[in-house]
């Protein structure tokens, strides 16, 4: 084999983790501008987060990570998307959907037809609306109060294994001593996540077993976007 042909290999082989590595820091990102909507959100409705704000749309909801996100519509400033580049199958672009005609199954096992919009967030918020949770690939905890742990989870990838964690519904309930791991559903080796203090780390599934030991929260609750 010339030595032209060894190169050709090796570049050819780096491809695939080049577009991974590409698609974690947009993902991180995605993440951390993500996280300046429920901070905002939070200091317009008395430090509290969609979850414990008694006027918003997600109050006390426990079953559509979705509705967390059109609840603080209004503080995601375009073109911010709400699914990860490397979440197959979500969409990416929360501006536009949807960029070609296409047809979509929705959580009530109802088939949409969409097209290509340029109206707006209006256009974005009505097909969130419609697609729901196939819309989203972030978790969002259900903490009610912006000051409470500024190092619990907030917001993160969905692909999260249950291990022995307690699942009851779409709500993934853990503590420090049976914490969730990370799977390949998305990433390889790990996953992205946002703090309530507004930070980003990408995490192996040992770093996040740490954080979760370490953020002084007893009983974390992610409503999952499953």
């Amino acid at each position: 084999m010339s030595v032209l042909a060894v190169f050709a290999a090796i570049a050819i082989a780096l491809i695939p983790r080049g577009r991974e590595q590409a698609e974690r820091m947009k993902c991180r990102d995605c993440l951390k501008a993500l996280g300046q909507a429920p901070r905002i959100f939070a200091d317009d409705h008395g430090g509290k987060f969609p979850y414990g704000a008694t006027n918003s749309l997600a109050f006390t909801n426990e079953t559509a990570a979705w509705l967390h996100y059109t609840a603080m519509w209004q503080e995601i400033i375009a073109p911010i998307p709400l699914a990860c580049p490397a979440d197959r199958g979500r969409y990416t672009n929360r501006a536009d959907f949807f960029t070609t005609s296409r047809t979509i199954t929705n959580e009530a096992g109802e088939i949409v037809r969409f097209t290509s919009s340029r109206e707006g967030s209006g256009a974005s918020l009505r097909a969130l609306n419609e697609i729901q949770n196939r819309g989203v690939s972030y978790f969002i905890a259900l903490e009610t109060d912006a000051a409470s742990h500024p190092s619990a989870l907030l917001m993160g990838d969905r692909d999260l294994s249950t291990n022995t964690a307690s699942v009851r519904g779409n709500v993934l309930a853990f503590g420090s001593s049976n914490p969730p791991s990370w799977t390949s559903l998305i990433h390889r080796d790990g996953g992205n996540l946002l703090f309530v203090d507004g930070s980003v780390e990408w995490t192996t599934t040992s770093q996040l077993h740490q954080r979760v030991a370490t953020n002084g929260v007893a009983n974390n609750r992610l409503l999952m976007p499953w």
